[in-house]
């Protein structure tokens, strides 16, 4: 991983459950510092606000995939709020709206 990350901003809030802010663009350049930051978080539940994420492609939605898997496993629960309508489209699309818990 570089110190040269793309334009997006990933802050945490340590609450219960756990709160990542995300702004910008989620792709394949930005989603490993997403999953960094939120895969190393005490555990707790997580909730991942993509109010503010103007983008987003197919190794987003991995990305996502995998880090329910990770939580999944340590018995955590993972919530995606605040996508934008095209966005929450992708997810309806390959049919991860079933599989992930996607919020307000």
């Amino acid at each position: 991983m570089t110190d040269n990350f793309p334009p997006v901003d990933v802050r945490v809030e340590l609450n219960h459950p756990h709160r990542v802010v995300v702004a910008g663009d989620l792709d394949m350049a930005t989603i490993p510092l997403l999953l960094e930051r939120s895969i190393n978080l005490p555990p707790d539940d997580l909730v991942i606000d993509c109010t503010r994420v103007e983008f987003m492609d197919a190794a987003a939605l991995n990305g996502f995939v995998a880090l329910n898997a990770a939580l999944s496993r340590r018995g955590q629960h993972l919530r995606i709020n605040g996508l934008r309508p095209p966005t929450r489209r992708l997810f309806e699309l390959t049919g991860l709206d079933q599989d992930l818990d996607l919020g307000p």
